[in-house]
């Protein structure tokens, strides 16, 4: 039970640095559009 907790968090963990680090390039990306009005 302990080791599929562990292993779950873990999957969490990782999904949300994904999710974190597309969005963090998305806005990125709006930025630099916006500065270079495209």
């Amino acid at each position: 039970m302990g080791s599929r907790a562990l292993k779950w968090a873990d999957r969490l963990a990782h999904a949300l640095s994904e999710l974190r680090s597309e969005v963090h390039s998305d806005s990125h990306l709006i930025i630099l559009k916006g500065h270079s009005g495209i």
